[in-house]
């Protein structure tokens, strides 16, 4: 039978993860013994993904304002924001 092994987000290494109890949405949590850094291996909130981030990007070069952006991807406007870098923030919310 072949084992499982969770990839760490942060380091890319594989089979150095162990189990550290449970997120507050009740999902696995791991510790990579070879970062020291603690990772979920699936996450339920969106906004964690890259894919969010490139829209936000996206819409925000078509000129639409960050409170357009969070609603329509169903985000956060603080998520909204810390996509943006501090320059176009600014000019957005002008």
């Amino acid at each position: 039978m072949k084992i499982w092994r969770p990839l760490c987000h942060h380091c890319g290494v594989q089979g150095h993860a162990k189990k550290n109890g449970l997120a507050l949405s009740g999902l696995q949590r791991y510790f990579c013994t070879a970062c020291k850094k603690t990772f979920q291996t699936q996450y339920i909130y969106a906004g964690n993904t890259q894919e969010i981030e490139r829209q936000v990007q996206r819409l925000s070069n078509e000129g639409h304002p960050p409170e357009y952006i969070a609603r329509l991807l169903k985000v956060g406007i603080k998520m909204v924001n810390k996509c943006l870098t501090p320059d176009e923030a600014m000019a957005e919310s002008k």
